[in-house]
């Protein structure tokens, strides 16, 4: 038995959850999309520096692997990506730095850095009898 004053109560319900349910939902993604983000540049840092470290590597290349892991996991949705490498004779140093674009537009959510940071030594011939 339904009472008189019920009517249109479940739309009224949708009505009031359905914009706090999908704010949720894109919550979640956009987490879920900075996670994958935030591993591609610490990849992207690993590669370069992992570049730089071989016994051949330069800086420039190892730019180039970096920027290349960057377009493969991410696309075009990288913004104002830096690719800092240095190597000198023990070490191999790579930064890596963009930003990207938020799915909601809630100031202080519509943009996220996106930071990655690696090392390595370098790789160089040494002829037997050498130490370390």
């Amino acid at each position: 038995m339904k009472l008189r004053g019920e009517d249109g109560t479940a739309t009224l319900e949708l009505a009031l959850v359905t914009p706090a349910l999908m704010l949720l939902v894109l919550g979640v993604l956009q987490f879920g999309l900075w996670y994958h983000a935030e591993h591609v540049a610490r990849t992207a840092a690993i590669e370069a520096a992992r570049v730089a470290g071989a016994e051949n590597g330069t800086e420039e290349s190892a730019r180039a692997r970096a920027d290349e892991v960057l377009r493969a996991g991410l696309g075009n949705a990288a913004e104002g990506t830096t690719v800092s490498v240095s190597a000198d004779g023990d070490s191999a140093r790579a930064v890596v730095t963009a930003s990207l674009r938020g799915l909601l537009p809630i100031p202080g959510l519509s943009e996220f850095r996106l930071h990655g940071e690696a090392s390595s030594y370098r790789e160089r011939f040494r002829p037997a009898g050498e130490g370390p």
